[in-house]
């Protein structure tokens, strides 16, 4: 492995009650979360994190909870993050939930995963006491916003559940700090609905989850200060952004929601953040509507252009030339990682032309989630990064090009799915490789590059495949759009004969056009695209939304299915 490519340092451990107790000890009275609450910025140190999972954990054991599935719906919060660090770090499985699901999807969740307590904020409280006879497994339901002393038999307050619990750790109770479990059994019950809408349950076991985190910060690493900007349901934050960062020793702050986003960039000035690909090209896209305003667009591609040179010598004059924007990100961010998809090469290009590092990966939910990322120094935009050392790949089905489907085998590679061995059946082979249903290519020093996903693969009447992801990053580049999705064509035999793209329009750039005007926009910039594509590649029919494309929680589109 050349030198570029070598291997970061990172430390074992056993699980996660060893993590949290040599984290508390190695970090102790650092500040690990920050958050606002009524107006202020709260901080929690290594110390008190570890303390409130053994109290809350304490006081769950004596509901009789110590290995039970526990489920949380919630927004981002200080609370999800207490529950769900108990959770790995006791016998039980910890349960996340998508709180943007309809109510009635949230509650077949928490049924299907044979929940027994769940966490909830406040503005479910009605809805919890509704559902309650629907859900006979569920002993105990805990409001993590609700501050009065009274509860009421099965519904709980979680501030009175942390009361009690403190009181039986003081009097030496050690059920919970003390228990002992098998880290290949399951702990973590993530659902996931992926792109195409058919949610299963994915089992990882905190073997699985301690793979990803020692064998991921070998190829990434973690800075100081991060702002956590994802869901936390989803596994690329709770375990690359989360665990990832706790590992490191780093301050993570925590971001309420997207709308609140520039704000908290500016509010905590973090130096690295896990983000999606959606959120970089709304970065990118914002900073070029921000120069075209100023009327300083060839000022920036000239600054970019020579700061780009400029680096490639070992200098670099990123503070002095992009000053402006860089404080419009808390002026101290110096690294963004980008999953879940692959990011537009010049998006990742641009990043680092201004001097913010700017590394894509890739990863499923199914693989606990990181399967591969880019390093600072050996970095190639146009690849998701190179797979970590404890993966297998091999590409299933080769073309001429090399590119097949993605298959995995390794330590980080889930269980299997909860409660549906024939979905299980359907993803791995006998011998063990699990098949990603990601389309993609492997080199010789393991960089991992994506062409689309199988499922949404177009297969031409003429035998051409097209990645409809590919001719998408072409359309995406026209400035004003601001998603597309490229679709196949039929005939009367349902044989796909052409390509269509249906976009959403960035409204402030496509202010002022009227709706014939966007549309002859449109067509002209997609006909200057069609000339530099293949023929076979031409996009023929092109359709406006007027409303934004519906999206999983990380911000992926939801297809409907070609096939």
């Amino acid at each position: 492995m050349g030198r570029k490519n070598s291997l970061y340092k990172s430390e074992r451990f056993m699980n996660f009650r060893k993590m949290l107790d040599r984290a508390e000890e190695k970090y102790g009275g650092k500040v690990a979360f920050m958050y606002k609450q009524d107006g202020e910025i709260i901080e929690k140190t290594y110390k008190d994190v570890n303390d409130d999972t053994k109290v809350l954990g304490t006081a769950l054991a004596a509901l009789g909870l110590l290995n039970a599935h526990v489920g949380i719906i919630s927004q981002n919060s200080y609370q999800w993050i207490s529950v769900y660090l108990t959770g790995l770090a006791g016998s039980g499985v910890f349960v996340p939930i998508d709180r943007e699901l309809p109510f009635e999807e949230i509650a077949d969740i928490i049924s299907e995963s044979d929940c027994r307590a769940v966490f909830y904020q406040d503005k479910y409280e009605e809805q919890m006491r509704l559902a309650a006879e629907k859900l006979p497994l569920v002993e105990y339901y805990i409001n993590i916003d609700k501050k009065e002393e009274k509860e009421e038999g099965k519904f709980l307050s979680m501030e009175g559940l942390m009361r009690r619990g403190r009181r039986l750790l003081q009097t030496g109770d050690s059920t919970y700090t003390k228990c002992r479990h098998d880290t290949g059994k399951m702990k973590m019950l993530v659902y996931t609905s992926g792109t195409m809408g058919n949610a299963k349950g994915v089992m990882l076991s905190e073997k699985n989850l301690i793979a990803d985190i020692y064998y991921g910060l070998q190829i990434m690493e973690c800075k100081e200060r991060c702002l956590s900007v994802l869901p936390f349901h989803h596994t690329y934050e709770s375990v690359c952004g989360i665990l990832g960062s706790l590992q490191s020793g780093a301050t993570i702050c925590i971001n309420e929601d997207l709308r609140s986003l520039m704000a908290n960039l500016k509010t905590y000035s973090p130096d690295y953040i896990f983000i999606v690909p959606a959120i970089a090209e709304s970065f990118y896209k914002r900073i070029w509507r921000n120069a075209e305003k100023n009327g300083s667009t060839k000022t920036l591609m000239a600054l970019t252009k020579l700061n780009r040179g400029l680096r490639k010598m070992g200098m670099d004059k990123s503070d002095m030339f992009f000053k402006a924007i860089k404080r419009s990100f808390g002026g101290k961010l110096k690294l963004i990682i980008c999953g879940g998809a692959p990011v537009r090469t010049e998006v990742a290009e641009f990043f680092r032309d201004i001097g913010i590092e700017f590394i894509n990966g890739y990863g499923l939910t199914e693989c606990s989630p990181l399967v591969s990322v880019n390093k600072v120094k050996f970095n190639d935009p146009a690849s998701v990064g190179v797979l970590l050392p404890c993966l297998e790949c091999k590409i299933d089905s080769p073309d001429e090009n090399g590119e097949g489907e993605i298959c995995l085998k390794g330590d980080n590679v889930m269980m299997g799915y909860y409660k549906n061995d024939i979905a299980t059946e359907a993803v791995f082979e006998e011998s063990g490789w699990f098949h990603t249903g990601d389309l993609g290519r492997l080199n010789s020093s393991r960089q991992l590059f994506i062409t689309g996903r199988k499922k949404n693969l177009i297969v031409l009447q003429n035998g051409k495949n097209i990645c409809p992801e590919q001719i998408e990053g072409y359309v995406m580049s026209i400035p004003y759009v601001s998603e597309a999705v490229v679709f196949a064509l039929r005939n009367q035999s349902g044989e796909e004969i052409g390509l269509g793209v249906e976009v959403y329009l960035d409204e402030e750039q496509a202010k002022g056009f009227t709706k014939e005007q966007r549309c002859q926009k449109l067509k002209d910039d997609i006909n200057e695209l069609n000339r530099r594509l293949p023929r076979y590649k031409n996009i023929s029919t092109v359709k406006i939304r007027s409303t934004a494309f519906e999206k999983t929680a990380t911000k992926k589109i939801k297809r409907i299915n070609n096939k």
